[in-house]
């Protein structure tokens, strides 16, 4: 039910269940591809000029900021070195913090660990284990999450990071989508 570029709507939804003779119609196509999307099957694409167009959903990239100098992991700095020894102990998901809500994050998606500072580079992966959630009162930021370093990235990353001036996001900050250029660049650099 998608055309080439991977792409739902409900005209090609009607179009195929008629083809293989279940009968439906405009009414109940939309109401399957409303209840894909919530269960987070499906997801519209914006900005289609008034068109209800959908994808399936995929893992998304994250680049997530790190200042080694202010920033913390694991109760100590978030140095490279030290970020990439945490990899290799593999302790499991970790709770990571959030400025922002980021309600696109999910399950499944990678975290491309950006430092700043002097550094300015990637330099390790991880996996994010759950959506954002209300951190509790008093904590230093309002959103956490549970991620998962990743050994085999972290350690290629490592040796050979993404640099500032090699990346399309000339200035990181937080925590937001990657641009594909970068993603493409730190999945190379990974060894994924």
């Amino acid at each position: 039910m998608t055309g080439e570029d991977g792409e739902w709507d409900p005209a090609r939804v009607i179009t195929t269940l008629n083809s293989y003779g279940w009968e439906t119609d405009d009414k109940r196509a939309r109401a399957l591809l409303r209840t894909l999307t919530e269960q987070e099957v499906l997801e519209k694409i914006p900005n289609r000029g008034g068109r209800a167009v959908y994808q399936l959903v995929s893992p998304r990239d994250w680049l997530y900021c790190l200042d080694p100098e202010r920033d913390t992991m694991g109760n100590g700095p978030s140095t490279p070195a030290r970020v990439a020894r945490l990899a290799r102990e593999d302790s499991g998901p970790t709770e990571w913090w959030l400025g922002k809500p980021l309600k696109r994050m999910r399950d499944g998606d990678r975290l491309w660990i950006y430092f700043g500072g002097v550094e300015g580079k990637i330099a390790a992966m991880a996996h994010v284990k759950s959506s954002p959630r209300p951190a509790p009162n008093g904590s230093q930021k309002p959103y956490r999450f549970d991620a998962e370093l990743d050994l085999k990235a972290t350690t290629a990353l490592s040796k050979s990071p993404v640099r500032l001036e090699e990346m399309d996001q000339r200035h990181p900050q937080a925590c937001g989508e990657m641009r594909a250029a970068d993603v493409k660049l730190a999945e190379a650099r990974a060894n994924l």
